[in-house]
């Protein structure tokens, strides 16, 4: 929460060596404490000696204010200390500092990681020549291509809603046989602050460990409703697959949302179906039966998807009361010269068939693995080969006629 924000600056001298080198190591202490007292001066927030020739300002930031004034304020310390002249006994000190400047989220799991940000931010700065300053920025491609560290997509997700960086993107999901009804799956997107697209895996998985779901969940069935809304405007009638989160079934406030969000926009219930994993539907039985159960009392339907990967399928089938089973990526590679994988998906159909649930093969790459599922008689399919996500959903004529 945005309450609990506060802006960290790390703040070191630029010429901690030579000055220590001109004066001894007893001279340094009255240019530090100088220097500690113009930093003081000029700032409010908990000043801290930080290392040898380092200071930590923690300043509170309850409205997002200092963080954005920020680099003003950097600016006006860098300026004050370089105006700045320490008396010794055995002549005049001048020095300048260089900032680093990161932002403290409620995400930030640990502080040490915001010092380390900081730090970072700071050694930039240096590595520019001195003073400056520079902001910790959290991006997906960092020095030697290194992993973007989870922290990092944290404090992305927490700042993503304000800073304008989710998005959606939708992809079409197409009968195989029969009626064209306009169905699309639809999937978030967040950019880090370079615009670099983060992977979707490792956004989910930072999201879990921050418990900042809920938050992502939220927005994704705001934007689909809003969207729906103006497709209705157009006088088309859209359904939308949405997978959210594999917290999204232990929490009760999504229920209460998805009700709110639909009655408010006087969207009927069956334009939303919702997915889950089936790994996630049989280690959380119950829950997921009350979820579903909860769904269908306000029309929603829903999907269980990676369908084929559990132990045992047909158990899953048994007790979960789910409309449409989504098979797995991993089935629909190779289909025409993959004896094994369309045997496995004909068996999914057959069992999926007899508990009278419908079937959409996802990740359809080429035409003959279309033509094998629509022989298999999968009800639905979608895919890259048949269209990849799109940032508009008007681009793609379900009827199949070219415009």
């Amino acid at each position: 929460e945005a309450s609990t924000r506060s802006v960290l600056f790390y703040i070191t001298l630029d010429n901690f060596s030579s000055i220590e080198k001109n004066v001894g190591v007893g001279g340094t202490d009255p240019v530090l404490k100088n220097i500690g007292k113009v930093i003081k001066k000029h700032s409010e927030g908990e000043l801290a000696r930080f290392a040898s020739y380092a200071f930590t300002l923690l300043m509170p930031d309850k409205d997002g204010k200092k963080y954005a004034e920020a680099g003003e304020f950097a600016t006006k310390i860098c300026k004050a200390v370089e105006e700045s002249v320490t008396e010794l006994r055995n002549g005049t000190v001048v020095t300048t500092c260089s900032i680093g400047i990161a932002q403290v989220l409620a995400s930030a799991a640990d502080p040490q990681d915001v010092l380390t940000d900081a730090h970072t931010a700071c050694e930039l700065a240096m590595k520019q020549g001195g003073n400056r300053f520079e902001v910790y920025k959290a991006v997906v491609k960092s020095g030697n291509d290194k992993k973007i560290k989870p922290s990092d997509i944290a404090k992305l997700i927490e700042t993503a809603i304000e800073e304008n960086r989710l998005s959606l993107r939708f992809q079409p999901i197409v009968s195989l046989h029969g009626e064209t009804q306009e169905i699309y799956e639809v999937f978030l997107r967040m950019v880090d602050q370079d615009g670099e697209n983060v992977p979707p895996g490792a956004l989910f998985d930072a999201a879990e460990q921050a418990n900042l779901t809920t938050n992502l969940d939220k927005w994704v069935l705001e934007k689909a409703v809003q969207a729906l809304v103006a497709q209705e405007k157009k006088g088309h009638q859209t359904y939308f697959f949405i997978k959210l989160s594999d917290q999204a079934i232990k929490d009760e406030s999504i229920l209460l949302y998805v009700k709110k969000m639909l009655r408010n926009a006087k969207i009927p219930g069956k334009r939303f179906i919702l997915e889950m994993s089936e790994s996630i539907a049989i280690s959380q039985v119950k829950l997921a039966q009350t979820f579903i159960t909860q769904l269908k009392t306000f029309g929603c339907q829903s999907a269980l998807e990676h369908f084929g990967t559990g132990l045992n399928s047909e158990t899953t089938l048994k007790h979960i009361p789910d409309d449409y089973v989504k098979i797995d990526r991993s089935f629909s590679k190779d289909l025409s010269s993959n004896a094994e994988n369309k045997e496995a998906v004909e068996k999914i159909i057959k069992m999926a068939r007899e508990f009278g649930k419908l079937t959409i093969a996802e990740a359809v790459e080429d035409a003959n693995s279309l033509t094998i599922l629509w022989s298999s008689e999968v009800d639905f399919a979608q895919g890259h080969y048949i269209q990849e996500p799109l940032e508009d959903l008007n681009e793609f004529d379900f009827s199949g006629e070219e415009e």
